[in-house]
Formats: structure tokens, C-alpha cells, sequence
């Protein structure tokens, strides 16, 4: 394990997975029944191109989405339609995502070029369950992972239910994460750190900032996380990129960094949505190495929710994740008023395995 870090990790990607021990092959030209009637056969699973959904069918996966989510963590926030619709329409660069639809199923496959990992989430609404609809779904999700090069799949759970799923069909379980919710406003003022200095942007680096903000966002690598989960290295280009993608979703980057000199020492990243009354989420927050333990993460993200608040005082409140390994970063949420939601634990799946009939 890692040792404690001012660390956090976004807002789970991979929620409600079930691993079955193998996957099971999709039977070529066999008819399927109903996922919403019992007893009528395995259900029908395609797969779509996101680019192909209608409006309607990109609807139909999102109510899957939320009723799974709040069945399984019914006080941790699920995004509005159109942030989630966002995210699944603008992928991060150097990404590969596949999608699978059934009548009330829905799963998704997200790759990184330079991982061996592949992140899946797998919903079944709860009205739909138990008729084998999750398990056709994985199937064509572990055959679609061996043929794009994954190693492994994770997804992550939070339901005894799914925890016991997948613990019979033998998933590895991983590390957890805590989601918390800050309700504004915040219940306490920024307290500066002598000899260094904040600054805040909306939208793009300053340019003069680009270079050492790239470096200290691979700070976020030391963070405890389950073994193979790993984050692509930033650099400049790829601070553009999400950007452009995060600006692409309809979404507002809010970043507040801590300077050590012209050098940034770290950072917290807020993204919130231009709707009004929305949830706003910290995506990152990391300290350098030799910076930590001296109140700088505390200071930066009090900073950053105080404008938050200054500037968009419609937004309810902040959302944000850490591992549960992750004790500095916890404490200092909760100094700033955050509150545990939910747990999410990753399960993890080795790919060859799951071919192995």
C-alpha cells in the first residue's frame, strides 16, 4: 500500500459492475426474449457505436444508469442527463469506448490506448434483474476486452448484493472509495501557508503556468489505488486536450493551483456544469512530495470553494472521491465540511481468464 497522500480521484467512472469468473461467449444467431419479462430466454444484447444512439436510446441507458445507482447508493449524487450524456459523447483523448444496449441494461467498455486496464461499467435496472441479463452483457464486454488488448477489467460496486455477485463468480476486490458531499456553503475560510502563493484560472492554463501545471498533476500517481489502475502521464498537449474536451461537455474547469515561486507545487480541480442549480465535482487535487503536510491542500481547496461559491452561488454542492486508503486527503475534506455518501469498491477481473471454457 501507499503511504498517505494529498491526493483524490474523481467521481466513480465504473459503477455496479458484476464479474462473473468467465465470461461467457454470445451464441451466434440465437433468438432472445424480453430483459423486462421473466422466463423468456437470455435477453438481446447489441452493441452500438455512441455516435448511432438517438437521443431516445441515449435516454433509455441513462435511466438504466440512475435507477441502478440509486438502488445501489441511494444519497450519492448521479449527474443530470445532460452532464452524463457529456461524458459519454466526448471521450479523453487517446481513449476507446464501446457500448452495449439491452431493454433495461446497459454496459460500456472505456480503454486507454497506453493502459492494459479496461474500465467497465455494467448496469441492470432493478426491475430487470435476475433474468441473466447482466451476465450476456459481460459476456460481450470480456470478448470485446481480449479482442481490444486489455489485460483486465475493473468495474466498481457498492451494493451487498453485486459485492456477493462477484465474489461467487471470483472477482478480486480492490481498493475502495469514499464519496463525499460537501453541502454549501462551506463551513470555513482559506488559511494561507507562508512562503508560497495561490492563483486561480477558469478554462485554460495561462501559459506561463502550463509546463510546471503538467508536472504537478502527475503528482496524483501516488495516490493509493487498486493494483493496474493507473492514470496516462500528463504533459502540456494533454492539458489542452482535456480542456477541449471538458469545454466540448459543456462543462466549466475551475482550477486553483499553490506556487512556489513561478514553480506550481500543486493543485485542486473543481468541474461544474453552466445549468443552475447543479452539483459541482473535484476531479484531482495533489500536493508535490516535498510540500506535503504543511496545510497546503487545505488552503487550495478552501480557496477554490470559496470562489466557487463567490462566483456561482446557484451550485448546491461539491462532490468528490477518495480512497479509503487515502487518510491525509480525508481529513482534509473533512476539515472543509465533506461528508461520507457512499463506498465503492473496484472489482477486478483478469481477461485470459475469462476465455478459459
Amino acid at each position: 500500500a501507499k503511504p498517505d497522500c494529498h491526493v483524490e480521484s474523481p467521481s466513480p467512472r465504473l459503477v455496479g459492475c458484476s464479474l462473473p469468473k468467465k465470461c461467457m461467449r454470445l451464441a451466434s444467431g440465437r433468438a432472445y426474449g424480453s430483459a423486462m419479462l421473466p422466463n423468456t430466454g437470455p435477453p438481446t444484447v447489441r452493441a452500438v457505436e455512441i455516435g448511432s444512439l438517438s437521443d431516445g436510446q441515449l435516454r433509455q441507458a441513462y435511466e438504466v444508469r440512475q435507477a441502478a445507482h440509486r438502488d445501489a447508493a441511494p444519497i450519492d449524487p448521479f449527474p443530470p442527463y445532460d452532464q452524463w450524456a457529456g461524458l459519454i459523447r466526448h471521450l479523453p483523448p487517446g481513449t476507446r469506448r464501446w457500448h452495449w444496449l439491452a431493454e433495461g441494461g446497459y454496459a460500456d467498455l472505456m480503454k486507454p490506448d497506453s493502459s492494459a486496464t479496461g474500465h467497465v461499467d455494467l448496469r441492470v435496472h432493478p426491475s430487470a434483474r435476475r433474468n441473466g441479463l447482466g451476465s450476456v452483457l459481460l459476456a460481450a464486454v470480456c470478448e470485446t476486452a481480449y479482442q481490444g488488448g486489455c489485460e483486465r477489467i475493473l468495474g466498481r460496486l457498492a451494493d451487498l448484493g453485486s459485492r456477493e455477485f462477484a465474489r461467487r463468480k471470483g472477482a478480486a476486490f480492490g481498493n475502495s472509495m469514499i464519496r463525499s458531499l460537501l453541502v454549501l456553503p462551506m463551513p470555513m475560510y482559506p488559511q494561507p501557508v507562508a512562503g508560497y502563493a495561490v492563483t486561480s484560472w477558469t478554462g485554460r492554463a495561462p501559459d506561463a503556468l502550463l509546463a510546471s501545471y503538467a508536472v504537478s498533476r502527475n503528482a496524483i500517481t501516488d495516490a493509493p489505488h487498486t493494483e493496474g489502475d493507473v492514470d496516462d502521464v500528463w504533459t502540456p498537449l494533454r492539458v489542452r486536450e482535456f480542456e477541449g474536451i471538458v469545454a466540448r461537455r459543456g462543462r466549466q474547469t475551475r482550477v486553483t493551483v499553490v506556487l512556489d515561486g513561478l514553480d506550481v507545487v500543486g493543485f485542486t480541480e473543481l468541474r461544474v456544469s453552466l445549468d443552475r442549480g447543479v452539483i459541482a465535482s473535484t476531479e484531482d487535487t495533489a500536493i508535490a512530495a516535498g510540500c506535503r503536510g504543511i496545510g497546503l491542500a487545505t488552503w487550495i481547496k478552501a480557496t477554490s470553494l470559496a470562489l466557487l461559491q463567490r462566483d456561482r452561488p446557484d451550485v448546491t454542492g461539491v462532490i468528490t472521491g477518495n480512497d479509503a486508503m487515502n487518510a491525509a486527503m480525508l481529513a482534509v475534506n473533512q476539515r472543509l465540511g465533506f461528508r461520507p455518501v457512499a463506498t465503492w469498491t473496484d472489482a477486478v477481473m483478469l481477461v485470459v481468464h475469462s476465455r478459459q471454457m
